[in-house]
């Protein structure tokens, strides 16, 4: 048998492979948990601690309007104490950055005082946990019953030795916790806090919980993984073929461009200058960002997410700077990415707007992407940069002077 022979029974093996999975049943339940709305990651909540111990004083507050009582705090609870079943919660005070604390859960009635420590990315650090312990030791002496918890995506114990005091508990256990409450009291809970906390487990399983090889995501992928190996290592190989590939043809779409210059490369960033701005003052001004010392350029970069253009400020003296920024807000062509105050040192993204959002919308025809970038860093260069090159030009305090 020829090398071109066996080349070709592979390619139509491989062929083969690749029409068998987009036909996938599992391939397309997969996709639709991936794409299932979240309240929680539509509202970006995922990376923000301070919003999931929010989140969850109100869980553990039985005076809250989610008309669970103390059900989520005694089946909170009851991962570290059992006992606590029978026991009368009605007094409940939950107390938010109490003495630094995440959260406190407090009980007057029944001489109980629990202390949750909230770590989803950050570590314990400066003795904190030692400190949390004592300052609670003293606010509630020892006819007190004390628990300390210590909750992280893993049920992670804490580093130091001397805080061994603190009982682990994971973000795990706590979507267990919401997942047994919620069908056994749809009737009674609040129907909108229903529907959060079906979110919020689903958000924890799939976005916090470290071990989540039971996961329903995890074990899907497991299997569709093992069903088409040898196709997706093609795709796999094939994505990081074309994500090397692209910031190349980037840098010899600018040098190819009139009116600007590339710049410098950084990993995925393309730096380019506009040929213009580079008579003016202000533009040689920048200390610590490439070689040229230009202040104001735009950035091409690849993105997991698409290909992205930025207008970008360097570091220079804060004047310099402030002046750029008002000459370019003023002119209204620029839909500015925030208001902050321009500070001397460190960049500023001044606007930001797409080139391409998908990078595999064409299914995998690199050229056709290539297309797709062409036409629209076109568009840009005739419609938009004109604009904003005039903007520049008609501000007369940098043009001139600084």
């Amino acid at each position: 048998m020829s090398i071109n022979t066996v080349r070709e029974i592979a390619n139509t093996d491989l062929q083969a492979d690749l029409e068998k999975l987009g036909v996938d049943d599992d391939l397309n339940n997969l996709d639709a948990l991936l794409n299932r709305f979240n309240i929680f990651k539509a509202i970006g909540v995922v990376h923000q601690e301070i919003l999931h111990s929010n989140f969850l004083s109100f869980l553990l507050d039985p005076s809250e309007s989610h008309k669970l009582g103390d059900t989520f705090l005694k089946g909170f609870l009851l991962n570290v104490l059992a006992e606590l079943n029978a026991v009368d919660f009605s007094d409940i005070e939950v107390r938010r950055e109490w003495k630094y604390i995440d959260i406190l859960v407090h009980s007057p009635k029944n001489k109980l005082v629990c202390a949750i420590e909230n770590k989803i990315y950050s570590q314990e650090h400066s003795d904190q946990l030692s400190r949390y312990r004592e300052v609670v030791r003293q606010a509630f002496k020892d006819d007190y019953r004390h628990i300390f918890i210590y909750l992280t995506p893993s049920g992670s114990r804490p580093a130091k030795e001397e805080d061994q005091h603190w009982l682990s508990y994971s973000y795990a256990q706590v979507a267990d916790v919401i997942d047994g409450i919620c069908p056994e009291n749809s009737s009674t809970i609040n129907s909108e806090v229903h529907l959060l906390m079906t979110h919020y487990s689903r958000l924890l399983r799939r976005d916090i919980v470290a071990d989540s090889k039971t996961s329903e995501v995890d074990i899907l992928c497991q299997t569709i993984y093992q069903r088409h190996k040898k196709a997706l290592d093609v795709i796999y190989q094939h994505r990081q073929n074309l994500d090397s590939s692209l910031p190349n043809f980037l840098k010899q779409l600018v040098v190819q461009s009139k009116g600007v210059e590339y710049d410098s490369k950084f990993k995925n960033l393309i730096r380019v200058a506009v040929k213009d701005w580079d008579a003016y003052p202000f533009q040689k001004t920048c200390t610590g960002w490439t070689w040229s010392k230009r202040i104001l350029m735009f950035e091409l970069e690849v993105a997991p997410s698409g290909i992205f253009l930025y207008l970008t400020l360097g570091p220079s003296e804060l004047s310099t700077r402030q002046n750029i920024y008002q000459a370019l807000k003023d002119s209204s062509v620029l839909g500015f990415q925030d208001n902050k105050p321009v500070q001397k040192s460190g960049w500023v993204v001044i606007f930001k707007q797409p080139i391409l959002e998908d990078l595999y919308i064409e299914g995998f025809v690199e050229q056709a992407l290539k297309d797709k970038i062409q036409d629209a860093w076109d568009c840009f260069l005739n419609n938009e940069l004109p604009l904003i090159k005039q903007a520049m030009a008609n501000h007369a305090p940098l043009t001139q002077s600084l």
